[in-house]
């Protein structure tokens, strides 16, 4: 069983500077196992970079929901403390039944970080098209999305459906964030990731991990917005903060036509 985060821990999102509109952020939001100093000793830190993409961008003052299921268990409740602690609105989050995802974290022999998942059934994937109704209101000047949520099945196909739905009224980001060892081979992501990258204004650069693993083709032009550069590649939640608040401004400035359609995004037509 599911419900919807909303009236659950905040009501209203807090923080957030004056004259930024609102960024919504998709993904998942799980517990890293990391080494807490003595041998065979971990400590429990909420993460998912999603997640962490939402605390930065709260910490900058933006105003920031994240769109991501949470589990209700003793480690779900520690991510929500986290996250309302660092000003998170999440008021759209889901309160789901299934349990926490888990990374385990550990320090390889050239001192870069090495991951094994616990992720079979667990909360973060498990989205339908209904927890997501009305997460774009016209509030939302920018979405960023990333990055094991929008390829592992049976989420993904919900949340890709969710960025088109964004591409008309926010700025959209992505972040692929490749990881093989949950991803499988890059053959089997690329065409999905390569369909995220063309539907983003901004994506991720992550030069370590993205080429070798998950290698993707920049479009020659912007479907949505004609441009013949592309999406903008950056590594910094600060674009993102920057992009609420020049697409907030246009928005107050902005004087419709008689007859113009409402900038909302439309709900699904049949939920799943």
């Amino acid at each position: 069983m599911t419900t919807n985060g909303r009236g659950l821990g905040r009501d209203a999102p807090t923080g957030g500077s004056e004259g930024s509109g609102v960024v919504a952020v998709a993904g998942e939001a799980l517990i890293d196992l990391v080494p807490a100093g003595r041998e065979g000793l971990f400590e429990a830190a909420p993460g998912g970079s999603p997640a962490n993409v939402a605390v930065g961008l709260a910490r900058l003052g933006v105003p920031v929901r994240l769109l991501a299921r949470i589990a209700a268990d003793p480690l779900g409740r520690r991510i929500r403390a986290h996250l309302t602690g660092n000003g998170v609105d999440l008021s759209w989050a889901v309160k789901a039944g299934e349990p926490t995802s888990l990374a385990i974290v550990t320090v390889g022999p050239d001192g870069s970080p090495e991951y094994d998942f616990r992720v079979e059934g667990t909360a973060d994937w498990q989205w339908r098209d209904a927890e997501l109704v009305g997460s774009l209101d016209e509030g939302v000047v920018a979405l960023h999305g990333g990055s094991l949520a929008f390829t592992m099945p049976p989420g993904a196909d919900v949340l890709a459906r969710l960025f088109e739905r964004a591409r008309d009224t926010a700025t959209v980001s992505y972040d692929p964030n490749c990881r093989p060892l949950l991803m499988g081979a890059p053959e089997v992501v690329r065409d999905r990731i390569q369909a995220l990258v063309t539907r983003a204004d901004v994506v991720r650069s992550a030069p370590r991990t993205s080429p070798g693993c998950c290698p993707v083709e920049r479009p020659s032009r912007s479907p949505r917005r004609g441009s013949p550069r592309g999406p903008r590649s950056s590594r910094s939640p600060s674009v993102l903060a920057a992009s609420s608040r020049r697409r907030a401004r246009r928005r107050r400035c902005a004087v419709p036509d008689a007859g113009s359609r409402s900038s909302t995004p439309s709900a699904p037509a049949t939920p799943s």
